[in-house]
C-alpha cells in the first residue's frame, strides 16, 4: 500500500522537479525530495490508495 502511495508521485517528482535540482548538491536534492514526497505520500498518496481498497473489500 505504501509503494502504491508514493511511486506516482515519485515519478513526477523524477520527471518535472529533479531536473530543475540537479545544480544543488545530492545532499540538498535527497532533502528536498524527502520534504516533498514524504508528506504527499502521507497526507494524500497512502489514505487515497486505503479508500480505493476499502471500497473493494
Amino acid at each position: 500500500m505504501v509503494w502504491a502511495g508514493l511511486f506516482p508521485f515519485s515519478v513526477v517528482y523524477g520527471l518535472w522537479v529533479a531536473p530543475a535540482l540537479a545544480h544543488l548538491p545530492v545532499v540538498l536534492q535527497s532533502l528536498v525530495s524527502s520534504a516533498v514526497l514524504v508528506p504527499l505520500a502521507v497526507f494524500v498518496g497512502i489514505p487515497t490508495v486505503t479508500a480505493i481498497l476499502r471500497r473493494f473489500s
